[in-house]
């Protein structure tokens, strides 16, 4: 079972504010992932261990940590409203729900 949705969704001004902000919070995430894989590609082409990590290792993760958290929360705001402008055209009937069943 599939559903097709018709219809423009309507985007209320704070709908739009939460997926821009959302959009610039995943910019630390991807920036952190860059620099995640250039690092352990770095690491695995000179041949080193993932041994013990040094002080100064432990802040670039500490860094990392909260850099992808960041990026999930932008992630939850694009979600949460992109849901609440769905369900708002739902409940006001100006999206058209068909489902089409399969046998």
């Amino acid at each position: 079972m599939s559903d097709n949705h018709g219809g423009p969704v309507r985007y209320t001004g704070g709908q739009i504010a939460m997926i821009i902000f959302g959009s610039i919070m995943l910019l630390p995430g991807a920036c952190a992932l860059v620099f995640f894989v250039g690092g352990m590609w770095e690491m695995v082409s000179k041949g080193q261990s993932f041994g013990p990590i040094d002080p100064i290792m432990q802040m670039v993760l500490a860094v990392w940590v909260i850099s992808f958290a960041i990026t999930a929360a932008g992630v939850v705001l694009i979600v949460v409203a992109r849901r609440r402008a769905r369900l708002a055209a739902d409940r006001e009937g100006t999206r058209e729900v068909t489902r089409h069943e399969y046998p």
